[in-house]
């Protein structure tokens, strides 16, 4: 019964998380294509000029290049890297508690 807990718990956990991933990717999504088209149309290039960028390219390079053509771009050039650091720091710790759980839970069932 104990384990069937457990496996409850867990897969309730996985849900939760799988959903705000989902829904995150979603918002970044819209945000990052919407800052793109906003460049493009500021700079008077197309879009597929930017679309080349991914990754790392598209973090360091083109949307802070975009946030540099905003007003008040100190601010959200600040706020995106902020942003940054928090969601690598906020992976970090998640991952790391999850593992931390999992033995927790694992090893208390002896």
């Amino acid at each position: 019964k104990r384990l069937f807990s457990c496996i409850t718990i867990v897969y309730r956990q996985m849900c939760i998380v799988v959903s705000c991933d989902c829904f995150t990717g979603v918002f970044a999504g819209f945000a990052v294509f919407s800052t793109i088209g906003f460049l493009s149309k500021e700079l008077n290039k197309t879009v597929a000029e930017y679309s080349d960028s991914s990754g790392p390219g598209l973090a360091f390079i083109t949307y802070p290049e975009a946030l540099s053509h905003m007003p008040a771009s100190p601010f959200f050039s600040i706020i995106f890297f902020l942003m940054l650091l928090a969601l690598g720091l906020g992976s970090q710790v998640d991952f790391l508690l999850s593992v931390n759980d999992l033995q927790i839970e694992m090893f208390s069932l002896l």
